[in-house]
């Protein structure tokens, strides 16, 4: 699966939470920002560390407050990223179209998920303006109803689920289990051209020769 943010960011909005923050003297250009990606195996507290560490932090910064001042730069850092982002003047990234009508012609279902951030909702109402009618046509679009009515959902917002969670985790791991356990059978089967079955229910490893 490939996942992004189909809008096209310019580089000075990394520079806005900095702003945001009364950080003015601080400068994110893209050479600086694709070294900190590169140095961090992108990372963004970890960026934000390597980036102060050589600019110079706050002088009014205590050390020990050093955890909490780079997560609140990251909230900056969100905020701004949303509000530029559900801005209708913010163009598509070069190829996006392309790229998505490939993908459909291949027969590859592509989905825009609207519940990203805060304003999800509204950049995703932007995109598909941007995308037109006949190609958003065929797209799906999953918004906060729909996970709502998914399982991942009911678990994450507490409505619940048919059966338990433990009786549901229980049942995929044992199909898991019993799926895997079959290949690596079959696997050494086929070493000593013998066909296997396993039986679950008895946990007996039939062998029968071909």
């Amino acid at each position: 699966s490939c996942r992004c943010l189909p809008l096209r960011l310019p580089p000075s909005f990394q520079c806005r939470a900095f702003q945001n923050l009364g950080l003015d003297c601080a400068n994110w250009t893209e050479p600086i920002y694709a070294d900190l990606v590169r140095k961090s195996s992108g990372d963004e507290e970890r960026m934000l560390v390597l980036f102060f560490d050589r600019i110079g932090w706050p002088t009014s910064l205590p050390t020990s407050e050093k955890g909490s001042f780079t997560k609140s730069v990251l909230r900056e850092k969100l905020k701004a990223l949303e509000k530029l982002s559900a801005s209708d003047d913010l163009p598509l990234r070069p190829g996006v179209e392309k790229f998505i009508d490939d993908a459909l012609s291949e027969g590859v279902p592509v989905a825009i998920l609207a519940t990203y951030g805060r304003n999800g909702e509204k950049i995703s109402r932007s995109i598909v303006e941007k995308l037109g009618p006949e190609r958003t046509s065929k797209l799906n679009i999953v918004g906060k109803e729909e996970v709502e009515r998914s399982l991942y959902g009911q678990l994450v917002l507490g409505e619940g689920v048919a059966s338990s969670l433990d009786e549901q985790l229980t049942k995929e791991v044992q199909k898991a289990a019993s799926a895997e356990k079959q290949r690596i059978a079959e696997e050494v089967a086929s070493l000593l051209k013998l066909s296997v079955d396993i039986n679950t229910a008895s946990k007996r490893l039939i062998l029968s020769a071909d």
